[in-house]
């Protein structure tokens, strides 16, 4: 109204009213989903970003994260693979990683920043802002793609040189245990068997006594069995009747040999029986003198060694079918 009175006493044309905000209106402010935005927010991120725009639309400081990840990960390439003469530690491929990741994680941050920069400058209308979105993800994927294929790259590269090296030593430690057992086991059964062909041959010249006085000729098993530190001793017929036995017996219950076993060692040969179960080898023989007549002795081994062979055996075929 107050122009319309400036303009009538001038004498000018009457323009048309324009109205003036009325203090029942709404705040200012940006709208979002139907809600109002505080403007102070849009003030201070636009603030925020006119303060790094120089170099943030320019895309220096992302092309220089881009190119640092990039570096970073080819040098965390070349000192897995060990092309330094200098040779590498775990605790630099460590360092290495670690640096990927922070970069990795910074340019993140980075493009996500541009993002939500444009997103605010979309909001309140700048024009070339849907431009600006797209080139930011494009760049953005360009920047981060070979920085998350080289930390990939690298640990898939640590996870199999680890297989590949801690691998074939595992391997080694494993059938070492197992050559070490066996080696322990073959000694046993080595003296075993020097032990029940001297112990046969002191029977068989006993013969006569065997039919002449039984409990001498069991005496005389006895005094064998202690004298070659053996646990048990037995005298068994082709059917496994005991004929004769040592008198001191420490093993719990009496385990008579397989009928392969008897049928072995009716050809002639030594049988030698290790049993995990109950830490003993065994010898079977048979005593030529007698008509249907076997020795059959026993003696304790190192339970711990047996088992130690019974778990690196185990370990090894485990190893092997993996």
């Amino acid at each position: 109204m107050l122009v319309l009175l400036q303009q009538s006493q001038r004498g000018a044309r009457p323009s048309k009213a324009v109205d003036l905000p009325s203090y029942n209106d709404k705040p200012s402010g940006n709208t979002l989903s139907g809600k109002t935005v505080p403007s102070g927010f849009v003030n201070w991120v636009s603030d925020l970003t006119q303060k790094y725009a120089l170099d943030i639309a320019s895309g220096k400081l992302t092309f220089g994260l881009g190119f640092a990840a990039v570096l970073a990960g080819v040098i965390t390439y070349l000192a897995i693979s060990g092309f330094f003469p200098f040779g590498t530690s775990p605790e630099l491929v460590l360092g290495l990683l670690l640096l990927d990741l922070v970069l990795l994680l910074a340019l993140t941050i980075l493009v996500a920043w541009r993002l939500v920069a444009l997103w605010m400058a979309r909001r309140s209308g700048t024009a070339g802002s849907r431009l600006h979105v797209r080139l930011v993800i494009m760049f953005g994927l360009v920047a981060i793609t070979p920085t998350i294929i080289m930390a990939v790259y690298s640990a898939l590269t640590i996870n199999l040189g680890f297989q590949a090296w801690f691998g074939e030593r595992v391997a080694q430690v494993i059938s070492a245990s197992v050559s070490v057992a066996e080696a322990y086991l073959e000694e046993h059964k080595m003296v075993i068997r020097a032990e029940i062909l001297a112990m046969a041959n002191d029977l068989n010249r006993a013969l006569p006594l065997y039919y002449q006085d039984r409990e001498a000729f069991a005496n005389i098993v006895n005094q064998q069995a202690q004298l070659r530190s053996l646990a048990d001793a037995y005298v068994l017929s082709g059917s496994g009747e005991i004929l004769a036995k040592s008198q001191m017996s420490f093993s719990a219950a009496f385990s008579p040999p397989s009928r392969a076993a008897l049928a072995k060692a009716a050809e002639g040969e030594v049988v030698l029986l290790a049993s995990e179960r109950d830490a003993q080898v065994r010898a079977l023989f048979k005593l030529d003198r007698f008509l249907d007549a076997y020795l059959y002795v026993s003696r304790f081994v190192d339970a711990r060694v047996l088992n130690t062979a019974m778990q690196a055996r185990h370990a090894a075929s485990d190893y092997a079918a993996r």
